[in-house]
């Protein structure tokens, strides 16, 4: 039997059931991350604050000093609690 954050860390690596997208443009190209609205809300502030206003199904970053890699290991964290090959980001 898996413990609750290996199930939450599952559901990170299944979208079957995500309602959420983060979009990243890097280098003119968007990457999009599926997440869940609950999920989010429930373990960062910034996305319940966000969802709370908004009813949006989506947020993008544009900003050239975010890379993929970081909302990567940001998701990583919200999703699991920790943080796996830091030194790589």
């Amino acid at each position: 039997s898996l413990s609750l954050i290996e199930d939450i860390s599952q559901i990170r690596n299944d979208d079957t059931f995500s309602d959420f997208q983060i979009r990243l443009l890097e280098n003119e190209k968007e990457i999009v991350f599926k997440a869940h609205k609950n999920i989010l809300a429930a373990r960062s502030g910034f996305f319940k604050d966000y969802f709370q206003q908004n009813s949006n199904n989506s947020f993008t970053f544009s900003r050239d000093r975010i890379r993929k890699e970081h909302v990567d290991k940001a998701l990583e964290f919200i999703y699991t609690g920790s943080i796996k090959d830091y030194d790589d980001v």
